[in-house]
């Protein structure tokens, strides 16, 4: 009996000695797991400082999440934890940030429950799933900048099997949707690039990768620093201009809107490219204005103009170019014109009289006798509004006379006024309903438009005696000359027709030019230089009187003849510096060869006249 309950004891103290282990292995059962294997770990792809790697779903029973265990020793020493070690993640995916380039890193990942207490062991295979961060890019740098395009460089890589290079850039210091040079495809062995197509005042970020021959990226993006930027300039301003007289030229801007303009500079130079250029104020100053007269400047001359706004500092805060630059010239100090008067007969006035010739024989000679003379501005006489007919005669055109005579005189000449008629339809002379449209029958003015700009322009129609009288027209025109911009008043007339002893027609001729005279100054409230030129049809021998010359002259014009009344060998208040064939008569009717006198001037129907000082 005692020995059977001694064994009994002694079994007992075996299972209680066994039960012990028992639980102690059961305490332990997170260490007996790790038989189980961690996950096993996929490198989806690096970069300079980041991994990222991936995982399937866990099948183990009760799992929550994982945590993922890197090193760069491949036992794992030393490790360090994603996203850390007392937490967990319940993504499939994750970059690990943070690590060095060129740097090989191993990686395992392990499986936790709600309660963040591991289900499986860390390893996944004998050796850990592992990936080398790559290499730094090429360093950047930043070379030039434009309006519309920045300009970079880098060094040539030390990366073994370094061949090309691919620029990447973008409005994001995260280089965030991105665009590359050449293409996202393509690369260059170069070591510069230069993205195009960029917007204005905007900044951009740049990174440079190595690539091998075959076209695979050796390098990360990142150089180990933050992407070099650099911002696009703006536009500059489109000045506009205005030139005030031989050495000064007025320059005005609309505002800048780029944030911290507090001035603007000019740029100027005789040549489109700006080369040699000159500043206003200066080089380094500003003025705070929206405009600026350039001073100083050589006359009758191109200048271009640029305008950039600056800061508080003086620094330019866009381009100088903006497209093309302004150009306008410097005027001449003094104004020259060759004026010339014409009555070119009226083409229905023909009579038959001996080598009178209708218009159509005579246009061409009498457009080459004007075309001789080059005259910068013409007062016609009987150039008239009446239809002509074709060249065969055959047919009425729609065509005036002062039609076919500018035509014939060609560019650059002008009319200053191409109605026929001051009625609503200007085109048309019969059933005509009143409208004042400056016309002026056959007394026109014809211009050189390359040396004349026409400021404005108009007519009025003068006195009659009688209803059977023809209407008589001043017509006149403010002008500018374009390399002056000095400003003159033209007037043209035709007056009443001169017949011998008749006084109704000489009283009607000073009416007319008293009418002249009054509409004159009416337009001339500036002070303008003025001539007169026109058919007066009163000359120094007619009786009782040269009323219309009288007028003038007493009103304070001035003719640079001097051809006072029935004056031969002298001349009184004559102004002109050269005389060309003055003794000749300034009618000929039709004879071929004018009369002339051997005293200074002939006998004038037809006058230039000036206003003093001219």
């Amino acid at each position: 009996m005692h020995r059977v309950v001694f064994f009994s004891r002694a079994l007992v103290g075996f299972a209680l000695t066994l039960g012990f282990v028992l639980g102690a292995l059961s305490w332990n059962v997170p260490e007996a797991a790790a038989a189980r294997a961690g996950m096993k770990v996929s490198i989806k792809s690096t970069d300079t400082t980041s991994i990222n790697l991936s995982w399937g779903k866990s099948g183990i029973k009760g799992a929550k999440g994982f945590r993922v265990k890197y090193s760069t020793s491949k036992n794992m020493k030393n490790a360090s934890y994603y996203p850390s070690a007392s937490k967990i993640t319940s993504a499939h995916s994750v970059t690990i940030s943070g690590l060095k380039p060129g740097v090989k890193y191993f990686f395992q990942v392990g499986v936790f429950n709600s309660k963040k207490k591991m289900l499986t062991g860390w390893a996944k295979g004998s050796t850990p799933a592992n990936a080398v961060t790559k290499r730094p890019g090429a360093k950047t740098r930043v070379e030039k900048v434009g309006l519309e395009s920045i300009s970079v460089s880098w060094g040539k890589s030390t990366i073994s099997g370094a061949y090309a290079y691919r620029v990447r850039y973008s409005t994001s210091s995260s280089l965030s949707s991105p665009k590359y040079f050449p293409s996202s495809s393509k690369t260059t062995t170069a070591l510069t690039a230069t993205a195009n197509g960029l917007k204005a005042g905007t900044k951009y970020y740049f990174q440079t990768a190595v690539f091998n021959k075959g076209g695979k990226q050796l390098s990360g993006w990142s150089s180990g620093s933050a992407a070099p930027s650099a911002t696009t300039t703006y536009l500059g301003i489109k000045p506009k201009l205005a030139a005030i007289d031989s050495s000064n030229i007025k320059v005005s801007w609309a505002k800048s809107s780029i944030s911290g303009t507090a001035g603007y500079r000019i740029r100027y130079s005789e040549a489109s490219a700006m080369t040699d250029a000159e500043y206003f104020p200066s080089e380094t100053g500003k003025v705070t204005t929206l405009s600026a007269t350039v001073n100083d400047l050589k006359q009758v001359t191109k200048y271009y103009f640029q305008v950039a706004p600056v800061n508080k500092s003086g620094s330019l805060l866009s381009q100088w170019s903006n497209g093309t630059p302004a150009e306008a010239r410097t005027l001449k100090e003094q104004i020259s014109l060759k004026i010339a008067s014409y009555n070119v007969r009226c083409f229905n006035c023909y009579k038959g009289g001996a080598n009178e010739g209708t218009w159509y024989e005579r246009r061409d000679a009498v457009a080459a006798t004007v075309l001789k003379q080059k005259p910068d501005i013409i007062g016609f006489q009987e150039a008239s509004q009446a239809w002509i007919k074709n060249d065969a005669g055959t047919k009425t055109i729609n065509k005036a006379q002062f039609n076919d005579l500018v035509d014939r005189l060609g560019p650059p000449y002008k009319l200053t006024n191409e109605n026929r008629s001051n009625c609503v339809d200007a085109t048309k002379s019969s059933s005509c309903k009143y409208k004042y449209q400056g016309a002026s029958l056959g007394t026109k003015i014809v211009y050189n438009s390359d040396k004349l700009e026409l400021v404005s322009e108009g007519s009025l129609l003068l006195s009659t005696s009688s209803t059977s009288d023809l209407d008589r027209y001043v017509a006149w025109a403010v002008m500018r000359e374009r390399e002056t911009g000095k400003r003159f008043l033209f007037a043209d007339v035709h007056l009443e027709t001169y017949t011998t002893g008749n006084t109704e027609k000489h009283n009607l001729r000073v009416k007319q030019t008293q009418e002249v005279v009054a509409l004159l100054k009416q337009k001339n409230p500036d002070n303008l230089p003025v001539f007169i030129v026109g058919d007066l049809n009163s000359s120094k021998y007619t009786r009782p009187s040269n009323g219309p010359y009288d007028l003038f002259i007493g009103a304070g014009y001035v003719d640079p003849l001097g051809n006072c009344y029935k004056c031969t060998t002298k001349t009184v208040g004559a102004t002109v510096e050269k005389r060309i064939r003055t003794n000749f008569d300034s009618h000929n009717q039709f004879k071929l060869q004018a009369p002339y006198y051997n005293y200074p001037n002939g006998s004038y129907l037809d006058y230039i006249l000036t206003s003093k000082g001219v």
